[in-house]
């Protein structure tokens, strides 16, 4: 059984014990200014006060009010229009992706026998996937698990937290990245560092090879 008496401010507050083994009409007294809480354990034969966390009701919003009308931010501005995502992001596709950025930006000194650091980022096939992707996707922070961790922290995954954007945002030999080319990179490192967007291996063998497939298949 338990019973809540509000405090009255100036005097103390009064709990009627009816319950249990206690003696009908007794009364115990409680702190004033307190909203309280009795207690009564069956089987113990005695009640317990347990306070509440919130001393004063009164120094927070009233419980039976709902907050004042504010208008939404919503409305404070025309409803955006959805844009596509850049070529390669439906279906997913590495080579169209991101290879395009690099032939540009990057194959010009990292290619060859010998490029510099060892990093060729050519979109010829090289295993399962290509030359550029096995040298850049393992520098892309992309799961949890990958990082043997079990919550992800904020700033460390994807993008924002890849070493290899603030590589080139700093302007790698001098290289400066588009816009568009940021939301490329960005939306392949946002994505987990994927390949390919299909599980059929006809349609990642084309893929691999930089060709176009169509979207998800329907079961």
């Amino acid at each position: 059984m338990h019973v809540i008496v509000p405090a009255r401010s100036g005097d103390e507050a009064e709990v009627d014990a009816d319950a249990g083994d206690q003696r009908k009409g007794e009364t115990e007294r409680c702190p004033p200014d307190r909203e309280q809480r009795y207690e009564h354990r069956r089987g113990h034969g005695r009640g317990r006060y347990a306070r509440q966390a919130e001393e004063r009701v009164n120094r927070h919003e009233p419980r039976a009010l709902s907050p004042g009308a504010r208008r939404p931010l919503a409305k404070t501005r025309p409803p955006s229009t959805l844009r596509p995502g850049p070529d390669g992001s439906r279906p997913f596709s590495y080579p169209l992706l991101v290879q395009p950025v690099l032939d540009r930006r990057c194959v010009g000194c990292h290619a060859g026998p010998r490029p510099p650091g060892g990093v060729r980022l050519t979109g010829e096939p090289e295993g399962h996937y290509t030359a550029s992707y096995n040298a850049l996707a393992p520098r892309v922070a992309f799961s949890d698990l990958n990082n043997a961790e079990a919550v992800s922290r904020p700033g460390r995954f994807g993008a924002v937290g890849s070493p290899l954007m603030r590589h080139l945002l700093a302007g790698h030999q001098g290289v400066q990245l588009t816009p568009e080319e940021q939301e490329r990179l960005a939306t392949w490192m946002d994505a987990n560092a994927l390949f390919y967007g299909t599980f059929d291996p006809t349609d990642q063998e084309r893929q691999r090879r930089g060709e176009r497939i169509e979207g998800p298949k329907r079961y």
